[in-house]
C-alpha cells in the first residue's frame, strides 16, 4: 500500500493530510504565510549524504518549475544574514563579520542614518573578518573608530558592545549593552579571542567591543550559548590586534589616519557603527516570501534500488513555518525510487501552482 503524507500550511493553503495511515496528524495554527504562488525563491539545502544523487535532480526540477533555486550547504546562512560593521577609515572602509555577507561581493550599509552601497575589498573566512568600502563619501564629522593595539584584556574587564539588534530596522539606531570578559579563549579558527557575558543580547556579529573611551578592543562574531531563563548570553569575539593585523594585511595604509580624527567616546563611536546586509538591498523594500527546502532519505540496494523512507520539507524562510511536507514511509521499499521522487515533485507542483 502506498503510504505518503503531505501537509500544506499557508494563507491560501489549507491544511491537508493525504495518508494511507490511520493516524491523523494535528497541527497548531501557524502564523499567516504568503499565498503559494508568491513564493519564487527556494534555498535548497544539500543533504549531508546523497548516495542516490537526488539533490542535483531536485535543483533541476525546481528550476524547471520556475523557482529561482539557491543551492546551499547546510551550514550556510540562508539569505537571512545581517550584521554590524564599524568605520575604520575616513575613506569609508568598514570591518564586519565575513559570514554576515553570505559570500556576496556587495553590501548595503546603513551608517549614521544614511543608506550606502559598499563593495567587498577582502575577506578571510578563517578569521571571519571582511573589509568593505563605501561607494559614497561619509560625513566630514563622522570619525572612524580607533583599534587598540594593546587592549590589556583581563577576566572581569568591563566592555561595551554597540550595534543594531537582530531583525531591527536601521531607523532604530545602534544600542549599547554592557558586558564582562568572562574568558580569554581560542576561537574555532585557532586565533586568539575572548568570550563576553552580557545581561541581554543586543548586538549581532560585527559589532565593536569598546572601552568607556570608545576605543575598540574586539568585535563580536557569534553567539556561543544562551540561557534565556536567566537572560545571560555568552558571545565570542576576536581581539582588536587581530583585526588591525588583518586590515593592515588586506589594505595597507587603511589605519594610518591621524588618531586625532578618530572617535574618543562611546557616543561618538555609536555614530560609526553600521547595520550591514549582504547584497544591494533597496531602502524599505518589503521582503519577498522565500522558501527553504530540505530532503532526507535512506536507501537500500537489493535487486532494484529502493528508498526506505523519503521526506521533502519546505518552510517559509523567514517565519520557519512548514509550507509543505511530503514523506513516504518505510513501505516505500515496494515502490521504485522514480515513483517516490516523482510523487513528491508532483505535490510541489500542485501546492505552488507550478503545473
Amino acid at each position: 500500500m502506498k503510504k505518503t503524507r503531505t501537509t500544506l500550511i499557508g494563507a491560501s493553503l489549507s491544511i491537508a493530510a493525504l495518508t494511507g495511515c490511520a493516524t491523523t496528524a494535528t497541527t497548531s495554527a501557524p502564523a499567516p504565510l504568503a499565498a503559494a504562488a508568491a513564493y519564487q525563491d527556494v534555498y535548497l539545502i544539500k543533504p549531508a549524504q546523497d548516495p542516490r544523487n537526488v539533490f542535483p535532480r531536485l535543483v533541476r526540477e525546481f528550476q524547471e518549475m520556475g523557482f529561482r533555486v539557491h543551492p546551499v550547504d547546510e551550514n550556510r546562512f540562508l539569505g537571512k544574514a545581517e550584521g554590524n560593521g564599524f568605520l575604520v577609515s575616513r575613506d569609508g572602509h568598514l570591518i564586519t563579520a565575513a559570514h554576515a555577507l553570505e559570500g556576496q561581493k556587495t553590501a548595503t550599509v546603513w551608517l549614521d542614518g544614511k543608506r550606502h552601497e559598499a563593495d567587498l575589498v577582502d575577506q578571510d573566512a578563517d578569521k571571519d573578518l571582511a573589509l568593505i568600502k563605501l561607494r559614497t563619501a561619509v560625513a566630514s564629522d563622522l570619525a572612524p573608530l580607533n583599534l587598540s593595539q594593546d587592549p590589556q584584556l583581563a577576566l572581569g574587564r568591563k566592555v561595551y558592545a554597540v550595534g543594531h539588534t537582530p531583525g531591527s530596522s536601521h531607523r532604530d539606531g545602534a544600542r549599547l549593552s554592557q558586558g564582562l570578559v568572562s574568558r580569554l579563549a581560542a576561537l574555532s579558527s585557532g586565533h586568539a579571542g575572548l568570550e563576553i557575558t552580557t545581561g541581554e543580547l543586543t548586538a549581532t556579529s560585527g559589532a565593536p567591543l569598546l572601552t568607556d573611551q570608545g576605543t575598540v578592543v574586539g568585535m563580536m562574531q557569534r553567539v556561543k550559548t544562551a540561557d534565556a531563563g536567566r537572560a545571560h548570553y555568552s558571545k565570542l569575539a576576536i581581539s582588536s590586534p587581530m583585526i588591525a593585523a588583518y586590515v593592515n594585511d588586506a589594505q595597507p595604509g587603511t589605519l594610518d589616519s591621524d588618531n586625532a580624527h578618530r572617535s574618543g567616546s562611546i557616543e561618538q563611536a555609536a555614530r560609526a557603527v553600521a547595520k550591514v546586509q549582504p547584497g544591494l538591498v533597496e531602502a524599505d523594500k518589503p521582503k519577498q516570501p522565500r522558501l527553504v527546502a530540505t530532503v532526507d532519505y535512506r536507501s537500500v540496494q537489493e535487486k532494484w534500488p529502493r528508498f526506505k523512507d523519503f521526506e521533502l520539507v519546505m518552510r517559509d524562510l523567514d517565519s520557519g513555518e512548514v509550507v509543505l511536507a511530503t514523506s513516504s514511509s518505510a513501505n516505500s521499499v515496494s515502490r521504485p525510487e522514480e515513483t517516490v521522487i516523482s510523487g513528491a515533485l508532483s505535490e510541489v507542483r500542485t501546492a505552488f501552482n507550478k503545473n
